[in-house]
């Protein structure tokens, strides 16, 4: 075999590869599910003067620092963060890495995520809280796919609010029903390794997240969240644990 069937060999495998790619890359958007970038819903939260309400979990107060882990199961993805958390009374900044393997490819990317956001008292008993929140999100990877040369990445940004409420308090447990809607807006991109094929799309969607958070001695919290993308978007599950490090004063 001569290097100009080899090369054309190569071509017309590239060509039908970046086919399916696309494919998939189409039916992730339709999905408004971005793979890895889901976890944007996760991290739009913020704190309160008791107990951070609208995320369902503990206070920044006397413990300033936070370490979480959270993952997200949908149709698109799997995914997977840690990350590192630190807050005042008001506002407060998030840091996640992780990883999320993407079903239409069979692979996994790397996943940072980062937030700001700030706390609102609704009333003047503290037990409803309103948290406006920016967030980015960047996917890093899979490279050379299925041994295609195509890499793929994926960046987006939220915007949006929760709303969380103390329903039940106990010297040992809380309890915080919470809502949010997060706008997001993410793109999506497909490229060879000689960069002679470039392909993206962009989509933007909502989010709606539905959660719980079960708060233990204002130190531990676990969460469970059910998160729906519309318009016509996938559903998916997920749960974070979070830990307030240091003892209280």
């Amino acid at each position: 075999m001569n290097s100009m069937q080899c090369w054309f060999r190569q071509v017309v495998r590239l060509r039908a590869f970046v086919t399916t790619s696309y494919a998939a890359l189409a039916a992730l958007a339709r999905m408004s599910r971005i793979p890895g970038l889901a976890t944007l819903s996760l991290l739009l939260i913020a704190g309160a003067a008791n107990a951070q309400l609208c995320s369902g979990v503990q206070s920044f107060a006397r413990r300033p620092i936070q370490v979480r882990a959270a993952a997200s199961f949908d149709t698109v993805s799997r995914t997977a963060v840690g990350g590192v958390r630190i807050g005042g009374r008001g506002a407060f900044g998030d840091l996640e890495l992780g990883s999320s393997h993407i079903k239409a490819y069979d692979a996994s990317s790397f996943v940072v995520g980062a937030l700001i956001a700030y706390q609102v008292a609704l009333g003047s008993n503290g037990k409803i809280q309103f948290c406006p929140a920016a967030s980015v999100g960047f996917n890093i990877g899979p490279n050379n796919i299925q041994d295609s040369g195509v890499d793929y990445r994926a960046n987006g940004w939220g915007l949006g609010g929760g709303i969380g409420v103390l329903a039940t308090h106990t010297p040992q447990i809380d309890l915080l029903p919470t809502l949010s809607v997060t706008f997001v807006h993410a793109t999506q991109r497909l490229t060879d390794n000689t960069a002679t094929f470039t392909t993206s799309t962009s989509r933007s969607s909502e989010v709606i997240d539905l959660g719980v958070g079960f708060v233990r001695r204002q130190q531990l919290s676990f969460k469970p969240i059910l998160s729906i993308g519309l318009p016509g978007g996938a559903t998916g599950f997920a749960f974070a644990l979070t830990y307030s490090l240091g003892h209280s004063e």
